[in-house]
């Protein structure tokens, strides 16, 4: 497609020709308007950059002023859980104890006492204080941390404790009553445990170790021995005496502190909201023959068969922890390991008290009795 376009010519033929035209004026210079309005935009570029660094070096202070800030505090606190999860070693004789953060001042405070329990509980029941043997130190191992149950693994040779920081505790107790609390109840469990295999506790005589356990945590002393006069008092009172709705809530709170109860030592009070009100509790017996031991063994036999009229181990281990405490104080605490030593050997306590205590079983037994009134009679 071809595109036309339309031209006009004009031609002058001579000079005349442009006498009609309008001749335009010379265009006046405009290099003065421009170059000032340069300069003007090249100040206020320069302005605007000077202000825009003016700030930037402002902000970069402040900003490094809350960076060292910020950096000081998580330095600050990086250290400080640092310092609470790093653990620490006291040792004793003994042990070995690790422990965390807060848990460090308490256990370098008790160590020395902690090493005493563990020597004297198991001397008491005749059984050697060697658990650490086999470990590069000597030393059982002790772990205080968490939350969870008292723990003895005779396999690692270790004892795992709750940390008292951590534990709940209704009582105000400080933290040294709580950690020393729960290594005696470790203690204890594990002395009787060890007791039975060393001497050879048959099967018969075996209520008399729920009796020991309960008497080892009483002798230590600590938040669950507060109780102990209530209880025996309880135990030997009146038959039928109740125990004060409030008297049982204060001690269930306290043994609830180690996931523990009574009925766990062989104490007959019973630890659901139902028996708050009040528990009637038969007495205790302070006979040798009421104790109902050593007890028969009716394998065969179904429970109506076999014979009537003895004490459960629960009506029984108060009595018969006091019936040790009795023995301890009289005849000295060294006789504890020979009268479980005995155990093995005689079938009856009037063939066991004379060949451990040197008496016959009817005069322990006045003694015994005797003791009971003094101690808690009326």
């Amino acid at each position: 497609m071809t595109t036309r376009i339309a031209v006009e010519w004009q031609v002058l033929l001579d000079e005349d020709g442009w006498d009609g035209e309008v001749t335009l004026p010379p265009l006046a210079s405009t290099r003065p308007a421009r170059s000032h309005r340069a300069f003007v935009e090249i100040g206020g570029l320069l302005c605007l950059l000077l202000a825009l660094a003016g700030y930037a070096l402002w902000n970069t202070g402040r900003v490094s002023a809350a960076h060292s800030a910020a950096v000081s505090y998580y330095a600050a606190a990086s250290a400080d859980r640092l310092a609470l999860h790093r653990g620490q070693i006291v040792t004793s004789e003994h042990l070995r104890i690790r422990a965390l953060g807060a848990d460090v001042a308490v256990v370098a405070a008790l160590a020395e006492e902690l090493d005493a329990l563990y020597v004297e509980t198991f001397a008491a029941v005749g059984v050697p204080p060697i658990h650490g043997t086999g470990a590069p130190d000597g030393r059982l191992s002790v772990l205080v941390q968490g939350t969870d149950g008292i723990k003895w693994d005779s396999a690692r040779g270790q004892v795992t404790l709750p940390s008292p920081a951590l534990l709940s505790a209704p009582g105000g107790w400080k933290e040294s009553d709580l950690l020393r609390q729960s290594w005696v109840i470790a203690l204890m469990d594990q002395a009787v445990y060890e007791a039975g295999i060393v001497h050879d506790v048959p099967a018969g005589w075996q209520p008399m170790l729920g009796g020991l356990r309960l008497w080892l945590l009483w002798q230590a002393g600590g938040p669950l021995a507060e109780s102990r006069e209530e209880i025996v008092r309880w135990r030997y009172g009146a038959a039928g005496t109740a125990v004060p709705g409030d008297s049982l809530t204060s001690i269930c709170q306290t043994f609830s502190v180690w996931h523990l109860s009574p009925l766990d030592y062989s104490v007959p009070l019973a630890c659901g909201p139902a028996d708050r009100s009040g528990l009637p509790l038969s007495k205790a017996p302070d006979t040798l023959a009421g104790l109902g031991l050593p007890e028969a063994v009716w394998s065969n036999e179904s429970e109506q068969d076999q014979p009537s009229g003895q004490s459960s181990s629960a009506d029984r281990s108060v009595a018969l922890a006091l019936l040790i405490d009795y023995a301890a104080e009289r005849y000295g605490v060294e006789t504890l390991p020979a009268l479980l030593a005995g155990l093995a050997r005689y079938d009856s306590w009037e063939t066991l008290i004379p060949a451990v205590y040197g008496v016959s079983a009817e005069a322990l037994e006045a003694g015994w009795q005797a003791w009971l009134a003094a101690e808690y009679g009326p």
